[in-house]
């Protein structure tokens, strides 16, 4: 582990070719009839590149009263594949960044942990198709359309995350999730007096071959309402009451 003392700077670069923004929105974190968080986002695509950016920033207010700021780079291919993500965590004297770069051509995917005290880095192997989970709702769901997706049956995805948060401690961590489709067709829902299209999900763990032992607990799930953006969800419920809705969502294609 080297030392790195360099200052961390909350700014992302989207390359040279000054790509087209296509989306813009923002989410309610909401629990208990009470908004804890509030996250922005933009997105962009790059026609050269066949790329997509989605760029959020999300606030909350911990309970120390200090701000908590986390700002989310995630750029794909054309078939929604993670090719760079950064994520940036701000907390009075704390930052944090880490990155993830997919080598496309050896399928390795390469981890930096960064704060102002350490730097660390890690490489895995992965599948051609993965996920990376970060804190981000905008692009929390952009897994689903990297494959075809079969709407009889269960879809499962690999997914990977870091549970690192102010110091590095765990290397990432390799789960697969599920996805099931609930609605076959689009169906309205209304979120703060809009009434909006979208088909509803099933996301949980993947749970194959543990129903038998005897401790078996049920994995919690979520209920996403999707639109048809490039993978930007309306809504993402959990069965806590912990509740993830669009604000507002503007689609500047349209425009």
């Amino acid at each position: 582990m080297a030392n790195d003392k360099e200052t961390l700077e909350f700014e992302f670069d989207l390359g040279p070719n000054k790509p087209k923004k296509i989306h813009r929105g923002a989410y309610n974190f909401i629990k208990n009839d009470s908004v804890y968080a509030e996250e922005s986002f933009e997105v962009y695509r790059d026609k050269k590149e066949l790329t997509l950016n989605f760029v959020s920033n999300m606030l909350s207010r911990v309970s120390t009263g200090e701000l908590l700021k986390i700002q989310v780079n995630y750029q794909v291919s054309k078939d929604f594949v993670p090719l760079k993500v950064i994520v940036k965590k701000d907390l009075g004297r704390e930052k944090v960044e880490e990155s993830y770069k997919f080598d496309t051509k050896k399928n390795l995917l390469n981890y930096t942990f960064k704060n102002k005290r350490a730097k660390h880095t890690d490489q895995i192997n992965t599948p051609p198709r993965f996920h990376i989970f970060t804190p981000s709702a905008c692009c929390s769901m952009l897994f689903l359309l990297s494959k075809k997706f079969d709407t009889t049956a269960k879809n499962f995805y690999t997914s990977i995350q870091s549970i690192n948060q102010w110091d590095y401690e765990h290397e990432l961590i390799v789960k697969t999730v599920c996805l099931e489709r609930i609605s076959l067709t689009s169906e309205s829902i209304n979120i703060g007096g809009n009434e909006l299209q979208a088909v509803q999900y099933r996301l949980f763990e993947d749970i194959r071959g543990q129903e038998a032992a005897k401790d078996f607990v049920k994995p919690p799930s979520l209920k996403v309402y999707q639109s048809r953006h490039n993978g930007v969800p309306y809504s993402i419920n959990s069965e806590d009451g912990t509740m993830v809705q669009i604000k507002f969502f503007h689609n500047l294609e349209d425009d």
